[in-house]
């Protein structure tokens, strides 16, 4: 296993809105501009020095991942760096006030834009930060979010072209509106992102020796090819990103196989407390599991009809999630319908296409 000390200094309504970043990309930060997004949140403490900032309701503007903070005897590892440089810079004040420690190492669990996008802030604030990440992670903010940035623009354009049509229905209108006004949120918020990749790559595991033991860990292609999951061993705490989120999950470049497997190495560990990428921490495993046991049953189904030279058109009309669905959506119908309708078919695609040669 590879170790850093902590004194070391390393020389998408889609997934990508849910998740955004680029590369090598640079924009001022315009002060007057990062105050505008606000977001409610809440701080957990978890062991002595551990604590979880978790931002509430995933489904509003702007969409923020949780955090994992730990307090070392020298500096704060910090756990996702936020969608929104204003909301970073709220983190580090939530910091600030439990110690006056520089945060040493900023760690991404993978590439989605509320994980990433506030790495420039931390590296502007903390010069000798290492932003740690898989190197899947680097190229998926490289590849999918730097495009995403121009796509916004166009996107906006385009909308603002088709609300000024004369030819726009009444029924219509309202939903075209509401994009428009999407957009113009997306495109401010990039107008004051600085876009910074990993400096610290990890491709199997990372050891940060301090004060205490912190494992950082590529345990294989969950939600996305570069998953990582951060682990304490004394503690029992491990943060997963979006390898488990409440309160349902997020799809798009998943490998459901593999991601099934990668939560059983994560359960095997028996920890006693799970942070995800979204929603309240986990007490319990239960969660996790159900997570797991989806992603495992989908994966068999799947199997077993490509093992049967079934067409991916066929296992669609097949596949039964429901009792996931179910647990997933609780009493209510309508987000049950939608998991059948939305989730499911992108699921299997997704698993029809990892079991492809």
């Amino acid at each position: 296993m590879l170790q850093l000390g902590e004194f070391m200094k390393p020389n998408l309504q889609s997934l990508v809105r849910v998740g955004g970043a680029t590369l090598a990309l640079t924009i001022g930060l315009a002060p007057s501009a990062t105050a505008q997004f606000e977001k409610e949140h809440s701080v957990v403490d978890l062991a002595d020095g551990v604590f979880a900032i978790l931002w509430e309701n995933m489904t509003s503007f702007p969409v923020e991942g949780n955090h994992l903070v730990i307090i070392n005897a020298t500096g704060v590892v910090v756990v996702d760096a936020n969608r929104t440089p204003s909301l970073a810079e709220e983190v580090i004040a939530i910091i600030r006030e439990r110690t006056s420690l520089p945060v040493r190492y900023v760690i991404n669990t993978h590439w989605h834009a509320d994980h990433v996008q506030g790495n420039a802030v931390y590296r502007r604030t903390f010069p000798d930060v290492a932003i740690v990440g898989h190197p899947e992670t680097a190229a998926g903010i490289d590849t999918v979010l730097r495009p995403y940035v121009t796509e916004v623009d166009d996107d906006l354009a385009r909308m603002r072209g088709v609300l000024a049509s004369d030819t726009l229905s009444d029924e219509r209108r309202p939903r075209v509106e509401a994009q428009v006004t999407n957009l113009e949120r997306e495109a401010t918020l990039y107008e004051v992102v600085e876009f910074v990749a990993p400096t610290a790559l990890v491709t199997d595991s990372l050891r940060l020796d301090g004060s205490r033991t912190i494992d950082v860990l590529h345990l294989g292609h969950g939600n996305t090819p570069g998953d990582l999951v951060v682990y304490l061993p004394a503690e029992g705490i491990v943060a997963v990103g979006d390898l488990v989120t409440r309160p349902y999950p997020l799809l798009g470049w998943d490998a459901p196989a593999s991601w099934s497997r990668v939560l059983d190495n994560v359960l095997a560990r028996e920890p006693r407390m799970v942070v995800p990428g979204h929603g309240e921490v986990l007490r319990t495993t239960e969660y996790a599991e159900l997570f797991r046991d989806l992603f495992k049953s989908l994966s068999e189904q799947v199997a077993e009809g490509v093992a049967a030279r079934r067409s991916l058109e066929d296992l669609q009309s097949d596949i039964d999630l429901d009792r996931f669905w179910r647990e997933f959506a609780g009493d209510d119908d309508q987000l049950f319908r939608a998991f059948g309708a939305q989730f499911q078919p992108v699921a299997v695609r997704r698993a029809y296409l990892e079991l492809q040669p």
